[in-house]
């Protein structure tokens, strides 16, 4: 009989520890404070709610290099808006056309309107003068039409000079670049320079020995720049690219054929 009341005692015993050890006491509890969300305003109004009309005019007022190409990062609706045609400088003939807005008579008159990151689109029909023309800050040069040889650039200047200066990252699609005997239609300084789908064009002299339709003028001490070229043709001079030794020529690729040759092929 003492035996068993000696273990019941045990029993309560225990019982008492273990709730003292894992109980927890009414008064050692703290009640945090409740997280109220704000509810959104029913009148407040998102800038996703806007029509692509009101959009477009809200993104002019922004820098296309690196705002508009920030923007685009957002969603695909951004991506597309930024890249829709009402955004690009165009450069047209017709007289109706100049009363518009981000339309010029000149590609020299676009370039200077121009920001960085800006796309400059050429009417088709006819050439457009390039002389004297200097991208100083990235720009994207188009044509209009799919026809290339509808869409030119010509540099009626002298035998010497180029067709378009390239002082920065340019890229050049769709576009046929003319220039004169031992001149060059494109004159690569520093940056990145990319053509695709364009045809280039010297036009005969006797001395095309001397002459090329790209000419490097990269810094002598370090390396400023890269040249991508894309599916153009190259027709003229005696070498499709002058540059110098330090310069390695990569991935090069050329199709002949009846109307010129078209190349593929990097400048680093």
């Amino acid at each position: 009989m003492a035996d068993s009341c000696s273990e019941k005692r045990k029993l309560f015993h225990a019982s008492d520890v273990w709730k003292q050890a894992f109980s927890c006491p009414s008064k050692r509890t703290t009640k945090h404070p409740r997280i109220v969300r704000a509810t959104e305003d029913s009148t407040s109004v998102h800038l996703d709610n806007f029509d692509d009309t009101v959009l477009l005019r809200i993104f002019r007022y922004l820098t296309p290099l690196p705002d508009l190409f920030n923007i685009a990062l957002v969603c695909r609706r951004f991506y597309e808006l930024k890249n829709d045609e009402r955004l690009w400088l165009t450069v047209t003939h017709r007289s109706q056309q100049l009363k518009l807005p981000r339309n010029f008579p000149t590609l020299k008159e676009a370039v200077n309107s121009s920001r960085p990151g800006d796309t400059i689109v050429l009417e088709a029909g006819v050439p457009h003068d390039v002389s004297g023309v200097c991208v100083r800050w990235p720009l994207h040069f188009m044509g209009s039409s799919p026809v290339l040889s509808s869409t030119q650039l010509v540099c009626p200047g002298g035998q010497c000079e180029a067709g378009l200066e390239c002082w920065a990252s340019c890229r050049i699609t769709n576009l046929t670049i003319r220039a004169n005997p031992l001149a060059c239609c494109l004159r690569h300084h520093k940056g990145r320079l990319i053509l695709e789908g364009c045809a280039l064009r010297n036009e005969s002299h006797p001395l095309d020995h001397l002459c090329s339709p790209i000419r490097v003028s990269h810094d002598s001490n370090k390396a400023t720049g890269r040249i991508s070229v894309i599916e153009t043709t190259i027709e003229g001079g005696s070498k499709a690219i002058s540059c110098f030794d330090r310069d390695r020529l990569q991935q090069v690729r050329v199709i002949y054929s009846r109307s010129g040759c078209t190349f593929w092929f990097e400048v680093v």
